[in-house]
């Protein structure tokens, strides 16, 4: 019988949460405002020194349904090349939000695909939203808010490891619950993190800006939302 993993909560707030966990919870805090990659790095470093091979990353706002974490595990058990595996993400709607991500090395474009495959599948990336992984891998922590699961799982396929979808695992993502999706602050994280993912040259950036924009005006953003995006792009043109 496999023994579950234990739960961790990492509180990444600015001054602390005061949390009321239940018994064999345990919470881990950062400095605070480190970002989601720094976040489930300390997650990750504990895992590993606890002597646990796998961990179940799980946004706040995302409900993994039933069997959706044995679905995960098993997929990672049964074949030793996995090292990330992910549910289906749905909408609280019903509808799919995510079933995998593609990432296009040609035209730096990360687009979310929603057609749910038969059986598990590989993919270019998962969602970080609900996401199992091998304990030995990180996160860039330079990657403050988005993009940081696609770079590791692109990093992870490099290196000749697998990253699979698991249909039948499914998990209901609230989304935004951590960062509006449409603010101004999500719209100069996104930027920034789309800048540092395709950042082999000074091309890279300005497709990554030209996709931003597109996106942005497609979705009626206002005033405040451009403004957000340039200044995002610029503060990505100092980062390394």
């Amino acid at each position: 019988m496999l023994t579950p993993l234990p739960c961790t909560v990492i509180d990444d707030s600015p001054g602390g949460l005061d949390l009321s966990v239940s018994q064999g919870v345990q919470v881990l805090r950062t400095p605070g405002r480190k970002g989601f990659a720094t976040a489930c790095n300390l997650g990750l470093k504990w895992a590993r020194r606890a002597g646990f091979k796998w961990v179940l990353l799980l946004n706040d706002d995302a409900v993994p349904l039933r069997g959706c974490v044995d679905a995960l595990r098993e997929s990672l058990l049964e074949d030793p090349t996995i090292a990330a595996a992910g549910p289906v993400l749905f909408r609280p709607n019903g509808q799919v939000e995510s079933a995998g991500i593609s990432f296009s090395t040609r035209s730096g474009r990360v687009s979310v695909l929603r057609s749910v495959p038969p059986c598990t599948s590989e993919v270019d990336a998962i969602s970080g939203a609900c996401l199992a992984l091998d304990s030995s891998v990180r996160f860039d922590g330079r990657y403050q808010f988005y993009f940081e699961d696609v770079d590791l799982c692109i990093r992870l396929k490099k290196a000749g490891r697998r990253v699979v979808l698991v249909p039948q695992a499914r998990c209901v993502h609230l989304g935004g619950a951590t960062v509006n999706r449409n603010s101004p602050l999500s719209t100069r994280l996104a930027i920034q993190g789309h800048c540092r993912l395709l950042s082999h040259g000074r091309l890279g950036r300005y497709v990554a800006l030209g996709l931003a924009l597109g996106q942005v005006l497609r979705e009626g953003g206002r005033g405040n939302r451009l403004s957000a995006l340039w200044d995002g792009w610029r503060e990505a043109q100092n980062q390394r």
